[in-house]
């Protein structure tokens, strides 16, 4: 049998499939849905702190600088979840640059030279938020960014509803703060915290909740009377973090049981996130301290409101076809190629059907499931482990058939033990519509890689298979481990009757752009010729 090998630069030249234009369509539509609610949140926050800074005491003119150079993080924010070519990006910055400069040289009347020298002050203003936001925009770092930082957000938003609660029944510490307070006060909030976390470990009780209650309300009480008392505080800060901690976690678990059922993917989750920090930061931008808590809320709700309006339009729009299937196999190993092709699904094949695949160290970020966090979280990742052929049989059937809000279909993980790993990638093989390999890496050690070679080859018509490389493939070792395979097919696989059979094996150039392309009409033009794609259905 024949290997031959291609490069990704003939292949990327060749026109796009019609089903891949229509899914980069559809992947642009999101964006743009994006790019429309990030930019209602921009000129909302911009007005918001030109009407703090103005209020604030700032000449009208210099108020409204303020609010056009406090847009920055947002126009980064904006590119970050969209513009991921450089070109754009040196638009944008050159963009908002020049508009700072007319702004200061035209309507408040300066010297180019000082306009310049006000441009770079601003940049103070304007760093914090940046600095703060700027690492949680990693696209990388996502399922990390969605899971762990909403969990502490989420604290710090139920205790700044308390502290405006107290503050609404008129009771308040202020004054009051000793270095001992404080000390005692810090133990006993890590002591609320832990014990919640040991109860939700286990099991949380109706009493547990209640005890935790009365501890609150008995320490509010003692405070009150006794205004000085270390016990009373310890007791109400015991009792209030617990109830915190115990409120954030059902919220969190919330959040993760809507990604599990597909309805929140973890884009949207993030873009979400990045903007509500900001959000947090926005009082202070503005200089209004806690008067302004309505008028930034109303930011933030009108700018999601806009994404999930104009998401749950696009998603009418969209077909209701059941989705393609796609089995993604690699070589295990730290290789950078494996997000960058995550992420050319991402924008194109999830647009059509989902990805199954076998979670490994090199994925293990990029690819944790809202199930399997929460399992990490409550020390019972074992559960998330398929150990059985059963259990590997029942959980690929549940998989959720179901676009999530933004459109695409769900990337799906698959945690296997050493026992059933093989009858899992054998049974993800059969009700494969595609099986994509990427052998980036590959070499004669890779004995695991190469023995799912031998599983798809048998299982899996040649014309539905994609074959990847790089250029540390070892690509004559790849061509005889393959041609062996081939002469230990069994006569019941359905490629033993192939009267011309051929391996054609795409080779990655390294070039980002360049493998998109290719990968991605590969991908297209071979589930074409397979199956009808769904994504022809979508109306125009």
């Amino acid at each position: 049998m024949p290997v031959r090998w291609i490069d990704a630069e003939s292949e990327a030249r060749k026109p796009p499939p019609r089903a891949l234009v229509v899914a980069r369509r559809e992947a642009s539509t999101m964006q743009r849905a994006l790019v429309t609610a990030g930019t209602v949140y921009v000129v909302a926050a911009a007005a918001v702190v030109g009407y703090g800074q103005r209020t604030f005491g700032f000449d009208v003119r210099a108020a409204w600088f303020l609010a056009y150079s406090s847009s920055l993080t947002g126009v980064f924010l904006i590119f970050a979840f969209t513009g991921r070519d450089w070109r754009r990006w040196a638009v944008a910055g050159a963009g908002w640059f020049g508009g700072a400069f007319v702004l200061l040289v035209w309507p408040l009347h300066l010297t180019p030279s000082a306009a310049i020298r006000g441009i770079a002050s601003s940049m103070d203003y304007a760093a914090l938020p940046l600095i703060v936001v700027a690492p949680l925009a990693l696209r990388i770092i996502r399922p990390l960014a969605v899971g762990f930082v909403p969990l502490v957000g989420l604290y710090f938003v139920c205790a700044a509803a308390l502290r405006l609660l107290l503050d609404l029944f008129g009771i308040s510490f202020a004054g009051l703060y000793t270095p001992e307070l404080v000390v005692g006060g810090s133990l006993a909030t890590l002591a609320g915290i832990a014990i919640a976390i040991r109860q939700i470990r286990r099991r949380v009780r109706p009493s547990f909740v209640f005890s935790l209650a009365a501890m609150l309300i008995v320490g509010l009480s003692w405070s009150f009377y006794s205004r000085t008392s270390a016990i009373a505080g310890a007791v109400g800060s015991i009792g209030a973090n617990g109830l915190l901690t115990l409120l954030t976690w059902q919220l969190f678990s919330r959040v993760l049981h809507m990604k599990a059922l597909a309805r929140i993917t973890d884009e949207v989750l993030h873009f979400s996130l990045c903007w509500f920090v900001l959000t947090a930061l926005l009082p202070a931008m503005a200089n209004t301290g806690w008067t302004s808590v309505p008028l930034v809320a109303a930011v933030f709700i009108s700018s999601m409101a806009t994404l999930f309006l104009l998401l749950r339009r696009q998603g009418r729009r969209l077909s209701q076809a059941p989705p393609a299937r796609m089995l993604l196999l690699r070589v295990f190993a730290e290789e950078p190629l494996r997000n960058r092709l995550m992420d050319g699904l991402d924008d194109s094949w999830r647009q059509i059907g989902c990805v199954d695949l076998i979670v490994g160290t090199d994925l293990a970020i990029r690819s944790l499931s809202p199930m399997a966090l929460e399992g990490f979280l409550l020390g019972r990742v074992h559960r998330h482990v398929l150990t059985t052929v059963g259990d590997a049989a029942q959980r690929i059937a549940v998989t959720p058939p179901e676009r999530a809000v933004d459109g695409r279909y769900l990337l799906n993980e698959f945690h296997c033990s050493p026992d059933v790993w093989a009858q899992v990638v054998s049974m993800l093989a059969r009700r494969a519509d595609i099986v994509l390999i990427d052998l980036g890496g590959w070499n004669a050690g890779h004995s695991g890689a190469t023995f799912e070679l031998s599983l798809v080859v048998g299982h899996v018509p040649l014309s539905r298979i994609v074959w990847l490389a790089d250029r540390q493939t070892d690509e004559p070792g790849l061509t005889t481990a393959l041609e062996q395979i081939w002469t230990r097919l069994p006569d019941g696989s359905v490629n033993a009757r192939l009267s011309a059979p051929c391996i054609e094996v795409m080779r990655c150039s390294g070039q980002r752009r360049t493998d998109a392309a290719a990968i991605s009409n590969r991908i297209f033009a071979v589930h074409e010729l397979s199956t009808p794609s769904p994504m022809l259905a979508v109306s125009n």
